[in-house]
């Protein structure tokens, strides 16, 4: 019997992170896996919390990571680790895929090592970047993707976002959808006649997601149209305690509108779109390939104009979610032969 080795992203219930902790030990990935291979998620999943806003608690993620390699490293030690079996980081920006390829090259380990990588230096609006990382952080960044065997991306765009940077040396790099059950939300979706004319705004307030410009929208909006008395313009940080008051409200708004400068997986107007919000969206990064050319728009004026017409519009056809989809592909990755 081989063994699938998941090193999962902390479990915040804020973020997806607490889902894909349940997602990737639950029938739902290993169903796409052999029968005689066995999924055991590494750590100890206790649930972890963020400050309202924040994206990650910086000393509480490299806790977290730093007990992951130290379980994985015992495994190693007890032979429960054995040629054959597969790593799978389910975010690659991770200390341990190097500690686990030291192990490997070192042990004479046949292991095949993939990673799911979500954001980094390569982009100019990331935290990484902003803090100044870049400096040191390119080239253990590198490190982190020659190590592995295959690394998952989001996009094309995510994908020459990183090839750009990298050049030849990042590996070969593997675009596979987003992993999204809608059955965690989908009691909160509203009647298109009983929602009020609501725009939400769904991201963190944090730079790369450009709340300001969400504001400037908002201006612009009620200077165009003044009678439009009713309508509301939102930002979900301000008025969600929750995930469930998160997922109410969008499934009780019209319209989820995004300014980000920065979405590789763009999750949050995923979400939206899957809880029957039309998807407003900057014609630029992964959106294009995500959601449909009619909701995107290049500037505030169009933005405006998308926003009145996808108020006054009929109900959108809500997404079909493509999770057994991903979950398929993320695993036909993790099987193939080295």
């Amino acid at each position: 019997m081989s063994t699938l080795w998941v090193f999962p992203i902390e479990p915040i219930e804020a973020r997806y992170s607490a889902d894909w902790f349940r997602w990737f030990r639950s029938s739902r990935f290993s169903k796409h896996l052999p029968a005689d291979m066995r999924v055991v998620l590494v750590g100890d999943g206790r649930p972890h919390t963020i400050e309202n806003g924040e994206f990650l608690d910086v000393t509480s993620t490299n806790s977290y990571k730093a007990s992951q390699v130290m379980d994985f490293a015992d495994r190693v030690q007890a032979k429960d680790v054995q040629d054959g079996d597969t790593v799978l980081f389910l975010d690659g920006w991770h200390p341990g895929v190097l500690q686990v390829a030291y192990m490997r090259d070192a042990l004479g380990l046949r292991l095949r090592l993939v990673s799911m990588v979500h954001a980094g230096t390569w982009d100019q609006y990331d935290f990484l970047t902003r803090v100044g990382m870049r400096r040191w952080a390119k080239d253990a960044e590198r490190g982190m993707l020659r190590a592995v065997d295959a690394v998952c991306v989001a996009t094309n765009f995510h994908r020459r976002m990183i090839s750009d940077y990298f050049g030849s040396e990042c590996g070969e790099l593997r675009v596979v959808p987003f992993p999204l059950f809608r059955s965690r939300f989908i009691d909160h979706f509203t009647a298109w006649e009983a929602r009020p004319r609501r725009v939400v705004f769904p991201h963190r307030l944090a730079p790369e997601k450009d709340p300001e410009f969400f504001a400037d929208v908002e201006s612009r909006y009620r200077r165009e149209y003044p009678e439009d008395v009713s309508v509301e313009f939102v930002r979900t940080k301000d008025v969600c305690s929750s995930k469930q008051d998160y997922y109410a409200l969008l499934g009780n708004s019209r319209v989820a509108f995004s300014s980000a400068l920065q979405e590789t997986w763009g999750i949050a107007m995923l979400e939206a779109a899957h809880l029957g919000c039309w998807p407003v969206l900057p014609n630029r990064l992964s959106y294009p390939e995500v959601h449909t050319v009619g909701c995107l728009y290049d500037d505030a004026a169009t933005a405006v104009a998308l926003i009145r017409k996808c108020l006054d519009a009929p109900a959108p056809h809500v997404r079909e979610s493509h999770a057994d989809e991903a979950m398929r592909s993320i695993a036909s990755v993790c099987l193939e032969k080295q």
